[in-house]
């Protein structure tokens, strides 16, 4: 197995954006049975990932993190 790890790049404005740029990684990599691992902040940002890809992605591990609900707007969710 691969950890793999990073810092969140002020480069991406919107958590949409930071989302594509960690599919793009993925694919790139050609990884395969890739699961999330996100804290806070993280667990917000891997279950839009999941939600966006989810053909990328086999699972998530979650912890003290925000929730994506039904009713979140398109600002919230940006």
């Amino acid at each position: 197995f691969s950890v793999i790890t990073f810092n969140y790049s002020q480069d991406f404005r919107t958590n949409a954006r930071l989302a594509q740029a960690i599919a793009l990684l993925i694919r790139k990599l050609n990884l395969t049975n890739v699961y999330l691992v996100g804290q806070s902040y993280g667990g917000l940002i891997a279950q839009i990932v999941a939600k966006r890809y989810p053909s990328l992605i086999k699972g998530m591990i979650l912890s003290n993190t925000g929730t994506l609900t039904s009713n979140l707007d398109f600002e919230g969710f940006e």
